[in-house]
């Protein structure tokens, strides 16, 4: 008997949620209210799910892999293979001091395919590039506030390697190792005034 109202309740809480969407979908649709026709605990449901739901649309996790000097032999593999659109900027006309010789390698690549992004670069002259700590995870939000507080959370007990501040490619950026080995990195795209 318990886990048939274990199971009903857990029932419930999924069509409610799901009542939810597509009534969402609906208001939208149709511009109608919707709390206006639901029973009360339904739009008690509604009620808590609009204000607690998380915007997650305004963040955007992307794989971020470091190359130790073939970066755009690699992304152009990846453009074949994957039959994508690919951009490249180079270390040249950056404000980042290279050497000569590395200044036609890859300090930022973007490599888009269906709904996803893949992102890369050449690691850093004179940086050791062990394979295993050549993959960052990227977020990316277009909210400073929310980015901040990304960085801040991710960051916490873990080793920062770049503090968060603004860039020279107009973006909040920072990098860090969690407290759990893994690379990130927190790009927040600022709006151009």
């Amino acid at each position: 008997m318990f886990i048939m109202q274990v199971f009903s309740y857990f029932f419930l809480k999924q069509l409610a949620t799901n009542l939810f969407y597509i009534f969402s979908s609906w208001s939208l649709i149709f511009n109608i209210s919707l709390t206006a026709s639901c029973p009360l605990n339904l739009q008690v449901w509604i009620f808590i799910k609009q204000n607690t739901m998380h915007d997650s649309q305004s963040i955007r996790l992307n794989s971020y892999l470091t190359f130790d000097g073939n970066c755009e032999e690699a992304m152009n593999f990846y453009k074949n293979a994957l039959k994508g659109e690919l951009e490249i900027m180079r270390f040249e006309g950056s404000p980042i001091e290279v050497p000569y010789n590395y200044k036609q390698k890859v300090l930022h690549a973007m490599l888009s395919f269906g709904q996803s992004v893949l992102m890369a670069s050449d690691n850093m002259p004179g940086q050791i590039l062990t394979k295993g700590n050549n993959h960052a995870i990227s977020v990316a939000t277009t909210n400073p506030v929310e980015a901040e507080a990304i960085f801040e959370a991710l960051s916490q007990d873990g080793h920062i390697i770049m503090p968060f501040k603004k860039s020279f490619w107009g973006a909040l950026f920072g990098m860090f190792t969690d407290r759990f080995g893994m690379n990130w990195m927190v790009n927040c795209q600022l709006k151009e005034h």
